[in-house]
């Protein structure tokens, strides 16, 4: 409660001494007016940006049918529990289908719950942490991008899955379908069963894969390019700069 409170303050004190705010989507701009009550004027809308020639397509190397979740197993924000409930769904129907899971090195609380159902380390790759150069190649060697999170002021994956040509699936939840637009497929937050049908819809249409992945690239690159993420911050540096020149 002393932390919640303290943090309160914090963002408070901040948001009354503060002339210039940047939010990475319009989903976090409504955000902090809701919560803070700032000038909307002051606030700045520059998206996170993603290196395209970082993160590209690479052609695949096999032809195993493999999810990709990056939220670990630990946060319920992230939706560890409808993934690995959906993926538990999916593997009665698709046998061979496996899974990556970034930001856990086991499966931690979801250990009995996968023993239960027979899933195994070999329908599921765990990988505690990923640099930023090795991940490219762990987005590209899977087929879909599941993003089941509960709450996302922006979703970095999500673009840089994108980059890779691969199609994401996110909730219907905050600014999850700022990011993903019409270049990949949203479910019903929470809704297991809905979530469960986009991904079974994309495994049995390996084309509507693919052109979503060309469109989740196109969209990434137009939009959440890392060149034009720098470019807005440099725009804001010289104005902050220059407005402060007034008073020296």
């Amino acid at each position: 409660t002393i932390r919640v409170n303290g943090q309160k303050m914090f963002e408070q004190i901040a948001a009354k001494n503060s002339d210039y705010f940047v939010v990475q989507s319009k989903y976090a701009k409504k955000e902090l007016l809701n919560l803070l009550k700032v000038n909307p004027k002051k606030i700045n809308l520059i998206y996170n940006g993603v290196n395209c020639e970082l993160f590209k397509p690479t052609k695949k190397k096999n032809k195993t049918q493999i999810l990709f979740f990056a939220g670990g197993t630990d946060a319920v924000r992230k939706g560890a529990d409808l993934f690995f409930e959906s993926f538990i769904k999916l593997k009665k129907q698709f046998p061979e289908l496996k899974a990556i899971v970034m930001g856990a090195k086991n499966a931690g609380p979801f250990k009995k719950l996968l023993e239960k159902n027979k899933i195994n380390e070999k329908d599921i790759t765990f990988i505690a942490r990923i640099l930023n150069p090795q991940l490219p190649q762990y987005i590209n060697s899977a087929d879909i991008i599941v993003f089941p999170s509960r709450h996302e002021t922006f979703g970095t994956v999500i673009a840089e899955g994108m980059a890779c040509g691969k199609p994401v699936i996110g909730s219907n939840s905050t600014a999850i379908p700022e990011v993903i637009g019409n270049a990949g497929l949203l479910f019903e937050t929470n809704n297991l069963n809905d979530l469960t049908g986009k991904i079974k819809s994309l495994l049995e249409n390996p084309k509507k894969i693919n052109n979503l992945g060309i469109k989740a690239r196109k969209k990434v690159c137009a939009e959440f390019n890392l060149k034009k993420t720098i470019a807005n911050y440099d725009q804001l540096f010289k104005k902050v700069f220059n407005w402060g020149k007034n008073f020296t």
